[in-house]
């Protein structure tokens, strides 16, 4: 083994680690109220990348499509059947990292280490040695 190919596995472990240590999440929410009379859910949905320590919090694309809470507005765009506080305590239910389930993807970190290590073994097999020479 050169020292190509040892920078390559080298770089292809540390790449392996980091995508391990900061793998892709998927978050969902769900709002029950008044035992199952009032249903609001989120279906899960690709956040991008956390600690794996860390679970991502409210996500970024929350504020801008849900109004606030103490919006004047709310009663209008409220369902019918909603009272206008139990629309507050949703829209301020979305918006708090409590119901936000958080879930790393699996998949896609299974996906990330498969061509991690395809590029290593690529890269290791394109720096090794000839393995016949001319006589």
């Amino acid at each position: 083994m050169n020292g190509r190919q040892k920078v390559v596995l080298i770089a292809g472990w540390v790449l392996f680690l980091v995508a391990g240590l900061y793998p892709p999440w998927t978050q969902s929410w769900s709002f029950v109220a008044g035992g199952e009379d009032i249903q609001f859910r989120i279906a899960p949905g690709s956040e991008g990348y956390s600690w794996i320590f860390r679970a991502p919090g409210v996500p970024n694309w929350v504020d801008g499509s849900f109004p606030k809470p103490d919006d004047p507005n709310v009663k209008e765009d409220a369902i019918k059947d909603i009272t206008e506080n139990g629309m507050r305590v949703v829209l301020r239910s979305v918006r708090s990292p409590g119901p936000w389930r958080s879930r790393i993807d699996v998949s896609r970190l299974w996906a990330e280490w498969a061509l991690i290590l395809v590029s290593a073994g690529v890269g290791f097999l394109c720096f090794a040695p000839k393995c016949m020479s001319p006589r």
